[in-house]
């Protein structure tokens, strides 16, 4: 469908107009880049209820990946040219959420677009591209004006951190040790003296630069927006990981990044991987509807407190939800735009309290220790005057897991969506939000979809598949199964969209 779209004029750079250029605009496939989508149709009568397109940045740089020179890409931000100028050519539809996706880039360089299914490799160099996902409806009022996307990033707020070092060593080697590390971490330069015995000790002081959390990211938002208010209404929201090849590279991180690398643990080394949360605000142009932003988060309670020789327990992710339920028919003057499924390290030391980093926002992991995590709900909402109240809302939720087809393989995300249209056909319950949550992959290549805690080994290869939740505002009925079409039986073939860049 994409390939048959006309040029669009209007999308190339403005010009001085003293500047003449011979230049032909971008065509459409140029603008767009790669993407999928599950429309095939944009005839109303035939669009589905829930829809998305994927929108990958386009390729700067191929690199040389058998060399390990990673592939550049632009930058997310000009993501969003290609995802208006879709919906420009297909106005049936509305962007109802936008996510970000992360894909694997194969040699080649290969995207698989359509894939279900992310390998996370211990071992080897692996490179990472994100893109854009826009969950479409259908526009119900022709008479309203097509979407203009645009997108704000906002970083918490830099946090610098004194560190004062010693340590000891024999000659070059302790001096060595102390200025590597005093260089990584942002210090000031080393002092050498001389210990007793002839030991030489070094001192470094300086300050290590990490980031607030996620509530004074919000705070930092809120204040900016006084003074330079949105232009335009919030669509949705949501936490994104901004990830770092070198853990102490001494670099901010960049938040409109679309591809990352790491040449990953090879045999009986050190790899440190640093992923640092930021807030990602799609929004539609617009007038400004000065809208405050505000986060709160539902942790899983413990049910069983750590011991020596076992970890905590933690209650089922159900009741995090009925949580989430029970306070939001409390809010009123509010408007729900984000409810995303996130993940968080959680300690504990015997006799001690569990403590979840749920608003941490930079994580350092090691491919030497495994991790224990929780899942927990996160909801963003903004002042909403015009909303009375949320008190008839009954906040559920069915989660929908791509069908396994043998082995590490699944159906591709069009052919899970369209048993979840098949489901919805079938339901006739409107939705209240959605999102795509990953889940680490057992053994047996089955996820744990009711527990909220897991483990995380980063010595091994994992894989995580990606799975559809959807949330309505109440309660439904599971249709009987022989009226929903059965979903693929092992061995049975499932087409992945890849693109060569």
């Amino acid at each position: 469908m994409a390939e048959s779209k006309p040029e669009v004029p209007d999308i190339h750079p403005v010009l001085a107009e003293h500047v003449r250029t011979s230049d032909p605009p971008p065509s459409y496939a140029e603008v767009m880049g790669q993407f999928v989508t599950s429309v095939t149709e944009t005839k109303e009568e035939e669009l589905p209820a829930l829809s998305y397109i994927d929108i990958m940045p386009r390729l700067v740089d191929a690199g040389d990946m058998n060399n390990k020179i990673a592939p550049k890409f632009e930058k997310f931000s000009d993501i969003m040219r290609g995802a208006n100028l879709w919906l420009r050519n297909n106005p049936g539809l509305r962007v109802w959420k936008c996510e970000t996706v992360e894909r694997k880039v194969d040699l080649g360089p290969v995207v698989h677009l359509d894939t279900t299914v992310h390998h996370e490799s211990s071992y080897g160099a692996n490179y990472y591209v994100f893109g854009v996902r826009l969950w479409l409806t259908k526009r119900l009022d022709p008479a309203d004006p097509v979407q203009e996307l645009a997108l704000l990033n906002v970083p918490p707020p830099i946090k610098e951190i004194p560190v004062a070092m010693a340590t000891k060593g024999f000659g070059l080697m302790g001096m060595g040790m102390g200025m590597s590390m005093g260089m990584g971490m942002g210090m000031m330069p080393v002092m050498v003296g001389f210990g007793r015995r002839g030991r030489t000790r070094v001192y470094a002081q300086g300050v290590f630069t990490t980031y607030e959390n996620l509530s004074k990211a919000v705070e930092s938002y809120n204040e900016g927006t006084q003074e330079d208010p949105l232009p335009g209404s919030i669509l949705n929201v949501e936490t994104t990981s901004v990830k770092f090849g070198d853990s102490f590279s001494g670099k901010e991180a960049d938040p409109d990044v679309t591809s990352w690398s790491e040449t990953g643990k090879s045999s009986g080394s050190f790899c440190t991987r640093r992923f640092t949360k930021i807030l990602r605000i799609f929004y539609v142009k617009g007038p400004p509807k000065l809208e405050k932003l505000s986060m709160l988060s539902f942790l899983p309670r413990v049910t069983k407190q750590p011991e020596w020789n076992r970890s905590p327990q933690f209650e089922p992710f159900d009741a995090v939800l009925t949580r989430s339920q029970q306070w939001l028919q409390t809010q009123s003057g509010i408007r729900v735009v984000s409810i995303e499924t996130s993940h968080a390290k959680f300690t504990h030391g015997f006799g001690q309290p569990v403590s979840i980093e749920d608003e941490s926002t930079d994580d350092f992991v090691t491919s030497l220790k495994e991790q224990h995590l929780v899942r927990f709900l996160r909801v963003f909402y903004v002042t909403a005057p015009e909303m009375t109240s949320y008190q008839a809302t009954v906040l559920t939720s069915r989660l929908f897991v791509p069908a396994g087809l043998g082995g590490r393989r699944f159906e591709t995300m069009a052919q899970t969506l369209a048993r979840v249209n098949a489901w919805l056909g079938i339901v006739g319950q409107r939705m209240f939000s959605v999102e795509t949550v990953p889940f680490l992959l057992s053994v047996a290549n089955t996820v744990t979809t009711d527990r909220s805690d897991f483990k995380h080994c980063p010595t091994v290869g994992n894989y995580w598949l990606t799975c559809v939740r959807l949330y309505f505002p109440q309660p439904f009925q599971e249709p009987p199964a022989d009226l929903l079409p059965p979903a693929p039986k092992p061995g049975s073939n499932s087409s992945s969209s890849c693109v060569i860049v």
